[in-house]
C-alpha cells in the first residue's frame, strides 16, 4: 500500500500525476488530499467523488490543533496562512479548520505503509515540517516532495532560512522539489518506487477490477479521525483604522 498525502491540494494536479502513475504500475494506494481554501475543496470533492482511494479533507495542516486564518492570494492558488506571505491580501481572509498534522499522521497511517509526502503549504513549512521531525513521524515517510521556494516569500532572513535547511539535512530529509511542469515530480517518484519495489505490493487482480468497477467515493471512504465538514464563513475583512477628523471650513480654534 502506497499513501500519498498532498498538503496543499489545490487543484488537484500531483494527485491526478500520482494516481496516473499508480495505475500504470499497478500499485494498490490511498490518497488523502488536504486543501483548506473553500473553493478548491468543493471541486476536488466532486473531481474525485468516483475514486473511493481519494479522501479529499478540507483543513490546513500545522503544528497545532484549532482555527487560523487563510488570508487569500492576489492570484489563483497561493492563499496562505502567513499574514506576511508576498503576493497576499492581507484584510481578506476565511477562518479555516487546522490540524496537528504529527497526530493524524500516527492515529490514520500504518508504519508498514509506504508514504510519500508532498508539502506545498504557501509559507508554513517551518512549522509543518518542525512538526513532523520533533514528532518522528519523518522516519515512517518514505518520500517527501513539494517546494520549499515558498520560505522566502514571508520576509525571514537568509540565515534563518539556511538555518531551517540545515535542520532538514540534519534529520534527513530530502525534500524532492517540484520542476515547473511537474513532470521531474513523475521521474523522481518512479524512479524511486523501482528502486524499492520489494516493500512496494503491486495490485491483485481483485483490486485492479474493483477500482474500475467503484462508483461511490463516500460510501467506501476509508475511515479517519479527522475530517469531515467544515462549517464554512464568507471572508472577513480587517476593520479598518479610524482616521483623524478634519475641521469643518471656517472654523477656528478658540
Amino acid at each position: 500500500m502506497i499513501n500519498f498525502i498532498d498538503i496543499g491540494a489545490s487543484a488537484g494536479e500531483m494527485t491526478d500525476q500520482f494516481v496516473g502513475l499508480m495505475n500504470r504500475l499497478k500499485i494498490e494506494y490511498r490518497v488523502f488530499a488536504f486543501e483548506p481554501f473553500r473553493a478548491d475543496y468543493e471541486a476536488l470533492v466532486k473531481k474525485y467523488e468516483s475514486n473511493h482511494r481519494i479522501q479529499v479533507m478540507p483543513q490546513a495542516c500545522s503544528d497545532y490543533n484549532g482555527k487560523g486564518n487563510l488570508y487569500r492570494s492576489v492570484r489563483i492558488g497561493g492563499h496562505s496562512l502567513k499574514k506576511e506571505k508576498i503576493n497576499i491580501q492581507p484584510d481578506v481572509f476565511d477562518v479555516v479548520d487546522v490540524i496537528k498534522f504529527s497526530e493524524w499522521f500516527t492515529v490514520n497511517i500504518p508504519d508498514s505503509d509506504f508514504s510519500v509526502v508532498k508539502i506545498n503549504v504557501e509559507g508554513s513549512e517551518y512549522e509543518l515540517y518542525t512538526d513532523i521531525i520533533e514528532s518522528k513521524i519523518n522516519k515512517s515517510i518514505n518520500l517527501f516532495c513539494g517546494s520549499l521556494g515558498d520560505l522566502y516569500k514571508i520576509g525571514k532572513p537568509e540565515k534563518e532560512i539556511n538555518d531551517f535547511l540545515d535542520y532538514l539535512e540534519k534529520n534527513k530529509i530530502v525534500v524532492h522539489t517540484l520542476t515547473p511542469n511537474d513532470y521531474g515530480f513523475i521521474v523522481d517518484m518512479e524512479r524511486f518506487i523501482l528502486d524499492n519495489k520489494d516493500v512496494v505490493p503491486a495490485k491483485s487482480e481483485n483490486e485492479i477490477v474493483r477500482d474500475k468497477k467503484s462508483t461511490s467515493r463516500t460510501a467506501q471512504t476509508p475511515e479517519v479521525s479527522v475530517g469531515g465538514d467544515l462549517p464554512w464563513f464568507e471572508p472577513e475583512k480587517a476593520k479598518p483604522k479610524k482616521k483623524p477628523g478634519r475641521k469643518k471650513a471656517g472654523t477656528t480654534k478658540k
